[in-house]
């Protein structure tokens, strides 16, 4: 349940960020005659790659997780592959 209240909080947080960066892109090109495909252009970029940093870092988080039950699987089906070796001596 936690993880899921930090998902959304999350998101809330990005959707702020983002409305205020278009308000932002909107308001400088109304002030300044900034071109606009350009301040986009970028905007598009550095979301982007902060979209991949976020997943890159659940996905080391996922990686870490699972690390436990894929050794415990590994010892299992290692002791059933060498119990039937074992009990015929």
């Amino acid at each position: 349940m936690h993880e899921i209240d930090s998902a959304a909080d999350s998101l809330l947080k990005m959707w702020i960020l983002f409305v205020i960066l278009q308000k932002t892109v909107y308001k400088d090109n109304i002030n300044k005659g900034v071109e606009l495909t350009e301040k986009l252009q970028r905007e598009s970029e550095t979301l982007w790659i902060n979209r991949k940093k976020n997943c890159e870092e659940k996905g080391k988080l996922a990686e870490t997780k699972l690390t436990l039950p894929l050794m415990i699987f590994l010892i299992v089906l290692i002791v059933i592959t060498v119990a039937p070796a074992l009990l015929g001596l």
